[in-house]
């Protein structure tokens, strides 16, 4: 869509007389452009546009907190939260400050940085070793295998072919704000999420492969049609031959879930399923069966690839996710149920500009002060 299409979308859409086909076109425009981090195509000011954003959303945006099964649902709520996502913080340059911005400064006590990557690596002899405190290089030798940590800050698991491989288990933990990937001696690779852990074994010896995971990670598994990969958590298991899929497993949260990318994944938890590419299953606590559906997979693997993606999220999942990158706590103020927003937002910004842009759709309100958050309406 070129820039002029856009601005005549945009008008449209301020004149009513946008219709639900532009409206898609328009919210496709705009993931493109919010991946491109894209100037927004129009001469006003940002507090112009800021203004007319704010007038035109307090008479239309009244999302309902829903969860969806895909990213594909359009109405006034959405078109409102991805206009305003596009104009006020595509379009502002970095000298200007937008006027919300000064009231910001006045509620945030003080700034929280983005989590990055920390880990402890827990050995089979009961050493842990800090991963964020070790340069480069070889840290241990295990059942016939070496364990390094690469210059851009990956464990590896290298078999020794001329050893033998009494395996030992292994345990890699990332805390709250920190991540971390590892590379296993089978060759499988798994990005670990914030608060999450991975027991692994040192050499994959049997007829199978176990690792057992709490929390949240990525798996692009090294094929090998003779042993099945297995992935255990507290109430569901995955096996797969080589594939690419996500799983959250949170002990606190009320639902397992797992996202296939490629291949085939086996999935059981309450029921089984086999899923193909672009599907998930969810199984919740205390309900029964598992739940397979269509499943957005650019949400999925947004943690992973450097950024939160919300989409019509409620506030509560979106705190939770932002709790543990930022390791704040967080407090609740006033009736938040019927709040659910859209956003796409990078990881490595500070917490005060993901909550200054949370604020910009006028639903949710933010304070800071030491590592707590209060969220009020």
């Amino acid at each position: 869509m070129s820039d002029q299409e856009a601005e005549e979308l945009i008008e449209r859409y301020f004149n009513g007389s946008i219709t639900e086909q532009e409206t898609q076109r328009l919210f496709e425009w705009y993931r493109e452009e919010a991946s491109r981090q894209a100037e927004w195509p129009s001469d006003e000011t940002a507090a112009e546009v800021e203004h007319r954003m704010f007038r035109s959303i307090a008479s239309q945006m009244k999302p309902e907190p829903r969860k969806l099964p895909n990213l594909f649902w359009y109405g006034a709520g959405a078109a409102a939260a991805l206009v305003l996502i596009a104009l006020v913080f595509l379009r502002a340059s970095p000298d200007e400050e937008l006027p919300i911005s000064k009231v910001k400064n006045e509620r945030y006590k003080n700034d929280v940085p983005s989590g990055g990557n920390q880990a402890t690596l827990v050995l089979e002899n009961g050493r842990e070793v800090s991963l964020q405190h070790e340069s480069g290089g070889y840290l241990a030798a295990q059942a016939g295998v070496r364990i390094r940590k690469s210059a851009a800050g990956q464990l590896i698991y290298e078999l020794q072919p001329d050893r033998r491989n009494n395996a030992g288990y292994n345990t890699l933990r990332t805390p709250r704000g920190g991540q971390y990937q590892v590379r296993l001696s089978d060759g499988t690779r798994v990005w670990l999420n914030s608060e999450s852990s991975l027991r692994f074994p040192v050499a994959f010896n049997g007829q199978s492969r176990e690792v057992v995971l709490t929390g949240e990670a990525y798996f692009e598994v090294s094929k090998n049609k003779h042993k099945p990969f297995r992935v255990l958590s507290r109430n569901m298991r995955v096996e797969v031959l080589g594939t690419q899929f996500n799983m959250s497993a949170y002990d606190q949260s009320q639902e397992s879930s797992a996202v296939l990318l490629e291949g085939s994944i086996s999935v059981a938890a309450g029921g089984k399923a086999v899923l193909k590419p672009g599907e998930q299953a969810v199984f919740r606590h205390g309900r029964p069966g598992l739940q397979v559906s269509a499943a957005d997979t650019e949400q999925a693997l947004a943690w992973k690839n450097g950024y939160f993606l919300f989409v019509n999220e409620d506030i509560k999942t979106i705190m939770d996710q932002i709790s543990r990158w930022y390791d704040v706590e967080i407090i609740y103020r006033g009736d938040l149920s019927d709040k659910a927003l859209w956003a796409t937002i990078s990881r490595s910004a500070n917490i005060s500009e993901v909550l200054s842009k949370l604020e910009m759709t006028g639903l949710v309100r933010f304070e800071i002060e030491g590592r707590r958050v209060t969220v009020m309406p």
